[in-house]
């Protein structure tokens, strides 16, 4: 495929809500892996906040999916060095997911071989999303209304297994690690709610005081307080707190998320 061939797409980060700053991290991420993956690099296709008006500068990350004509051990080490290095230069996480090109077009039992996060953007896909293509035949899988609510529930119970294990597994000490643990139950507390939203209604959220407001309208027997407080501490997240703060706050998002998984259950098994 010769060079002419390739899109890179910049309209969908056109929007006020993000930083300028943002643009051009996004334009330096499609560069490096297209200049490292080269030939076996078939798309680029952005997920999370970015593509939303969900962004925040101080909180959100970069998430993108990776397809890749095929999946070698070279280029996965080639991935995480140049995300590694990416990440160090652009002070931003930057989240990926890789895909073939079959996975990505034609997926077999796509609930169990797909990532959640992946199903979730083929879902909401709009061709906005693409911003790097190098063959513009690429059309990408939509997953029907069983497949998903299917993953919407194998998600929701997979994240609240990875909850406890993080919880039960890593010894919190500093400051530092609090907030770390925090931010991830965070962003949890905000996934399934979306997920549990999308299987008992099929309607998608792409922010969170849309992930909030549809949440406690369609699900009104839940309390959502606690998420209302940490979509708070979001909006704050570069005000500085102590450790016994990270800690409250952490008790807060960990208990949210094991009642409202227990609310998902006993509501399915009614």
């Amino acid at each position: 495929m010769n060079q002419t061939a390739e899109i890179y797409n910049t309209h969908m980060i056109s929007t006020s809500q993000v930083t300028q700053k943002s643009k051009e991290q996004t334009k330096k991420i499609v560069g490096l892996f297209n200049k490292r993956l080269k030939r076996n690099l078939q798309a680029i296709i952005l997920t999370g906040s970015l593509q939303t008006k969900g962004f925040n500068e101080k909180w959100s990350d970069i998430d993108i999916i990776i397809i890749l004509d095929e999946i070698n051990l070279r280029d996965e080490a080639t991935t995480a060095k140049t995300s590694k290095e990416l990440e160090k230069k652009l002070g931003r996480h930057i989240g990926i997911n890789i895909l073939t090109k079959r996975q990505a077009e034609r997926p077999i039992k796509p609930s169990v071989f797909i990532p959640g996060k992946s199903l979730q953007m083929f879902n909401e896909f709009t061709s906005d999303q693409v911003i790097y293509q190098r063959d513009p035949s690429l059309k990408l899988f939509r997953p029907n209304k069983k497949e998903v609510r299917e993953y919407s529930l194998i998600n929701i119970g997979f994240l609240q297994t990875f909850s406890r294990r993080t919880l039960s597994t890593n010894t919190l000490r500093t400051k530092s690690d609090y907030k770390k643990t925090l931010e991830k139950e965070i962003r949890i507390a905000f996934i399934i709610t979306k997920l549990a939203v999308q299987y008992f209604t099929g309607k998608t959220c792409d922010t969170k005081p849309i992930i909030i407001e549809t949440a406690s309208i369609t699900l009104k027997r839940f309390d959502f307080s606690p998420l209302i407080k940490m979509q708070r501490l979001i909006d704050h997240w570069g005000t500085p707190m102590t450790k016994k703060n990270y800690i409250n706050r952490l008790k807060i998002a960990n208990n949210y998320i094991e009642n409202f998984c227990e609310y998902v259950q006993r509501r399915i098994a009614k």
